[in-house]
């Protein structure tokens, strides 16, 4: 099918971005609510625009304008919003089910994919101390509910996710792992279960 689809000269990785852009456009069919089809456009433009980045450069031997981390997160960004739309039953669960299997084909690639010397950004070491100093001044309003609810009391992965039922669990997830990443959440084992606390 890919041979008939797209020409020769194109590699493997935009075949499957491609397919995997399509797919989610085409999974939007048959959503009738504003809100869900605005998010999923959005977020398909920041896709393209972040793999365009990342893959096109205007000459050889200069950056990129984006990396690898990033097109990662554009990625988990439209899974989001796919699961989303699962769960709340607005569109084709079948579309919406070929848009997911594309997506993770696509990631897999990209996981594989070098990151090469030539992407790293100049000022990236400047911005992570930046980001290592505060912290807090990343975090969106999902991580800052979710810190301000561990904070109260010590919860489980479980409760984390049924007091934030509005949430996918795996955004639910990536929030407690990057909080942990910041130092702003110690996960601890206790009882055979885990439990999250706030750093002190």
């Amino acid at each position: 099918m890919c041979r008939r689809l797209f020409p020769k000269r194109m590699n493997e990785n935009s075949k499957l971005f491609a397919l995997a852009f399509i797919a989610a456009a085409r999974a939007t069919v048959g959503i009738s609510d504003i809100f869900t089809l605005k998010k999923i456009y959005q977020k398909l433009f920041d896709l393209a625009e972040t793999y365009h980045d990342h893959t096109v450069t205007p000459w050889p031997g200069k950056p990129a304008k984006s990396t690898k981390r990033e097109l990662m997160a554009r990625i988990e960004s439209l899974l989001d919003i796919i699961e989303y739309t699962q769960h709340t039953n607005r569109a084709d669960a079948v579309l919406l089910a070929h848009a997911q299997h594309s997506l993770l084909k696509f990631r897999v690639a990209v996981l594989q994919m070098p990151e090469l010397e030539l992407f790293a950004k100049p000022a990236e070491d400047k911005f992570a101390a930046a980001t290592e100093q505060k912290p807090s001044s990343k975090l969106n309003q999902n991580k800052k509910k979710i810190l301000t609810f561990i904070k109260q009391s010590p919860a489980r992965t479980k409760d984390i996710v049924y007091e934030f039922g509005v949430l996918s669990s795996r955004t639910v997830k990536r929030s407690l792992r990057e909080l942990i990443e910041a130092g702003l959440v110690k996960k601890e084992t206790r009882d055979r279960g885990v439990i999250y606390t706030a750093a002190k």
